[in-house]
Order: C-alpha cells, then sequence, then structure tokens
C-alpha cells in the first residue's frame, strides 16, 4: 500500500506486509496511524505507523475475520475499528489492546458495508 501527497504525487511511504490485495485504509482521526484491512488470501488488519512504515499490529483469524475483509470504519476517538468481511461478520475491535470487542454475524453479500 503506498501513501501520496495528493499536491505533488510524490510517494511519501509504502507499507508492506499485506499477502493479498488491500480493500480498505484510512487514516486514525489524530493522525498518528494509518489502518488498512485486506481482502481475500490475506483477512488481516494492519495498523501502520505513516512516518516509518513499520507495522505496529496485526490481527487476523479467530476471533477476528477468517474471510477476506471488505470494509472499515475507525471510530472517532481512534482506538475503536469496525470491519466487515465477505462472510457476512462485522468485529468491533480495540487496536489499542488487540481485541474483538464485539461481533455481528450477517449473510454473505456484495453489500455487506454500505
Amino acid at each position: 500500500m503506498w501513501m501520496w501527497l495528493a499536491q505533488s504525487g510524490q510517494c511519501m511511504q509504502v507499507f508492506s506486509g499485506h499477502s493479498g490485495p488491500v480493500t480498505a485504509g484510512a487514516f486514525t482521526p489524530d493522525g498518528k496511524h494509518v489502518v488498512s484491512v485486506g481482502g481475500e488470501n490475506d483477512c488481516s488488519l494492519r495498523v501502520w505507523n505513516p512516518k516509518t512504515g513499520d507495522c505496529t499490529l496485526h490481527l487476523s483469524g479467530h476471533p477476528f475475520h477468517e474471510e477476506g475483509l471488505t470494509c472499515l470504519g475507525i471510530h472517532g476517538d481512534g482506538h475503536v475499528v469496525i470491519t466487515g468481511a465477505q462472510d457476512g461478520s462485522v468485529r468491533v475491535t480495540n487496536i489499542q489492546n488487540s481485541r474483538v470487542v464485539g461481533s455481528l454475524v450477517g449473510e454473505p453479500s456484495v453489500d455487506t458495508c454500505k
């Protein structure tokens, strides 16, 4: 995944670590972290330091998602993320302590996170 400076088109950082396509990414509201999620064959969430490119957190497998992730939302406090997967599951995860704090199970659908 690459971070670009829109004004100049300059590549500011490269984040390497996902084993498949990255389906969503966003900055935390304070700008101190970048969060990304991987689709099929990856099924993970990663938290990055945007200055160094270092991965500071990697979550995958049970109790997180076991299918490719399709979407990502970050709470205003920057500590909680909501992710949706291809199997219709939704997880609420505290990225400060790496704990899944809530789960929802839905039907698999292309419209998982509209």
